[in-house]
């Protein structure tokens, strides 16, 4: 699973390329305001690679692979039903 971030500060009115890029990577939750979670197999270079062309030059981005095995965290019910579903049982 892994974990986007950003901070969207460019002047573009619409971002919907990147969210429709988020999307076509794999199983995706809109966890937080701007943090998406994505459920795919590719790694977080591939991931920052397809997502970085949808950006202005003074925008963030953080790709970071989350651990399965540490992850906490208090979400809204539909995403954390949603991590709950992908997670391993036995953590």
């Amino acid at each position: 699973m892994i974990l986007i971030s950003y901070d969207l500060n460019g002047n573009r009115k619409n971002y919907d390329g990147l969210f429709d890029a988020i999307k076509h990577l794999g199983d995706w939750c809109h966890c937080l305001k701007s943090d998406w979670l994505i459920y795919t197999n590719k790694t977080p270079q591939q991931v920052y690679e397809s997502l970085r062309l949808c950006l202005d030059n003074d925008d963030y981005l953080l790709v970071n692979e989350v651990n399965l095995y540490a992850l906490v965290g208090w979400l809204p019910k539909d995403a954390s039903d949603w991590v709950n579903a992908r997670v391993p049982a036995y953590r």
